[in-house]
């Protein structure tokens, strides 16, 4: 690596569902954590996208992004 390069960050995006009562989480695999429907964008993949791709490959559930809220980028926690 030269001075001017920076290492590629990946990015992971999800989607908190909620009815105003109860949180969907799944059971992460091969852990003993359960989290939000999430997984890692694809090279050049926006955000929302990613996070809608995330949900249905995880869930099954369809959201347009246009009923999505977000809630910001926030540094990952290696050790929730």
């Amino acid at each position: 690596m030269t001075p001017g390069d920076r290492p590629k960050r990946r990015m992971t995006c999800g989607v908190v569902v909620t009815d105003g009562e109860r949180l969907l989480l799944g059971h992460a695999t091969r852990s003993p954590r359960w989290d939000i429907p999430k997984g890692l964008a694809e090279p050049g993949e926006a955000a929302i996208d990613a996070a809608v791709r995330e949900l249905r490959e995880e869930t099954g559930l369809a959201a347009p992004p246009r009923e999505l809220t977000a809630l910001g980028v926030h540094d990952y926690l290696p050790a929730k």
